[in-house]
């Protein structure tokens, strides 16, 4: 069986002891983004905090785009005043 993703973030911070942060795609979970941070416990396990940042992806991708666009229509209306 393969191993879960999360079990594979988990690992290192029981094994070392130090703090994994990761991004982290679920599909099982709507198809949403978290921001995952994973910090070693006492007792030897783990706690972790999950943020979903879904939202947060879609505004820096739509924002890009946009960015993108204006910059192409730029160069296009720089051409035609050449």
């Amino acid at each position: 069986t393969e191993e879960h993703p999360l079990v594979r973030l988990f690992r290192p911070v029981v094994q070392t002891g130090q703090p994994v942060q990761q991004d982290f795609f679920s599909e099982r979970y709507g198809n949403r983004w978290f921001d995952v941070n994973a910090i070693p416990t006492p007792d030897g396990g783990v706690a972790t905090f999950f943020r979903d940042t879904t939202g947060r992806r879609a505004a820096e991708k739509a924002a890009l785009l946009a960015q993108q666009a204006a910059e192409a229509a730029l160069a296009r209306h720089e051409q035609v005043l050449d």
